[in-house]
C-alpha cells in the first residue's frame, strides 16, 4: 500500500500533472529531508468503465492504455526532478486506479504527511462554500494524519511557524504537530489565541462592570496561554516559543500573525457530514485563502472510525 515502509515515515505526495505539483512536490521532499522521512508520488485516476460491445471494449481498452501511459509519464517527469533536486532524499511514486480523494485518503492511514497542491477548479457552490472537486479541503477534512496544502513556492525571507490553539483538544493535537515543525526547522513558534466575548450584556450592568468582566474573560485566557507556554518550554527544551491573545475572529487573526511565516498550523473542531462543517469554519476559512503552506491536523480519531 502507498504510504508504508517499515521503520520510516513516509510523506505521501498527490500528483495530479507535472507543472502544478512542483510546489507541492519540493515542499513534501524539504520536510522529508528534516526527518528522515522518505517522499511517495502518488497519481490517481479512476479506473474506466467496463464495456460490453466488442468495438467499443477494443476503443475503450486502447484509450486505457493511453491513460496509463500518460499517468506513469507524469510520475515518472516528476520522480526526475525530485531526485535531481533532493538526491538526499529517497522518493518513489505509483500510480492507481482510483478516485484521488479516495486513494489519498487511503495512503493517510499509514502516512506521516499528505501533501496536496491547491488547485481551484469548477464551479463554485455558495451553500457549501468550496468548489467542486476540491481534492485538498476534502482529503484535510477525513485524513488519518495531518494534512498540508501547498500552494505556490515558498517566498524567501519567510521564517517560523504559527499555529491556533483555542483550548480544546483538536488544538492540542496541532500544537504537537506546529512544534514538531518549528524543531525540525529550527525557527521559532508563534501560538495564536483569538477570542470573543462569550458573555452576553445584561440591562442592569453599569459600563465599568461590562468592562471588568471582560477584563477578567481576557485575563483568564492569558493565563491559559502562559500554563500552555510553560508546558510546552518544559517538553522540548530549547524551542524559541512566543504566545499572542487577539481579539477578533480566529481566521484572521491567524492569516495576520502568519504573514511572513514559513508555515501556518490549524486544528479542526467540525462534526457534521458538509466539509465547512467537517473543517470547522476556520481551518476552512484558513485554506481558502491563505497564501502559503497550511497543515491541517484533522480529527484522527474520528477519522480513523470511519
Amino acid at each position: 500500500m502507498a504510504g508504508t515502509d517499515a521503520g520510516r515515515p513516509t510523506v505521501v505526495v498527490g500528483v495530479e500533472d507535472a507543472r502544478g505539483c512542483r510546489p507541492a512536490v519540493w515542499w513534501a521532499c524539504q520536510q522529508a529531508g528534516r526527518r528522515g522521512a522518505r517522499v511517495h508520488l502518488l497519481h490517481a485516476a479512476p479506473a474506466p468503465v467496463p464495456v460490453r460491445a466488442l468495438g467499443q471494449a477494443r476503443y475503450a481498452g486502447e484509450q486505457a492504455e493511453r491513460r496509463a501511459a500518460a499517468a506513469r509519464a507524469v510520475v515518472d517527469e516528476v520522480l526526475e526532478r525530485a531526485r535531481r533536486d533532493h538526491p538526499g532524499v529517497e522518493v518513489d511514486g505509483s500510480v492507481v486506479h482510483d478516485d484521488p480523494r479516495a486513494a489519498l485518503l487511503e495512503a493517510s492511514r499509514t502516512a506521516a504527511l499528505v501533501v496536496t497542491g491547491a488547485r481551484h477548479a469548477g464551479r463554485r457552490r455558495p451553500d457549501l462554500g468550496l468548489h467542486l472537486g476540491s481534492t485538498s479541503l476534502s482529503v484535510s477534512a477525513r485524513a488519518c494524519c495531518p494534512v498540508a496544502v501547498v500552494r505556490d513556492a515558498e517566498a524567501e525571507g519567510v521564517r517560523g511557524v504559527v499555529v491556533g490553539h483555542d483550548g480544546s483538544r483538536g488544538a492540542d493535537d496541532a500544537l504537537a504537530v506546529a512544534a514538531d515543525h518549528a524543531q525540525a526547522l529550527g525557527e521559532p513558534l508563534l501560538v495564536v489565541r483569538a477570542w470573543r466575548t462569550a458573555l452576553v450584556p445584561l440591562d442592569a450592568w453599569s459600563g465599568q462592570v461590562w468592562v471588568e468582566a471582560q477584563d477578567a474573560e481576557r485575563e483568564g485566557h492569558r493565563e491559559e496561554l502562559a500554563e500552555l507556554a510553560e508546558r510546552l518550554r518544559a517538553e522540548r527544551p530549547g524551542l524559541e516559543l512566543r504566545t499572542d491573545l487577539v481579539e477578533g475572529e480566529a481566521s484572521d487573526a491567524l492569516l495576520a500573525a502568519a504573514d511572513g511565516s514559513r508555515l501556518l498550523v490549524v486544528g479542526t473542531r467540525g462534526r457534521g457530514a458538509f466539509l465547512t462543517v467537517l473543517l470547522g469554519s476556520t481551518s476552512h476559512d484558513v485554506l481558502q485563502r491563505a497564501p502559503g503552506p497550511v497543515v491541517v491536523v484533522p480529527d484522527v480519531r474520528r477519522n480513523r472510525g470511519r
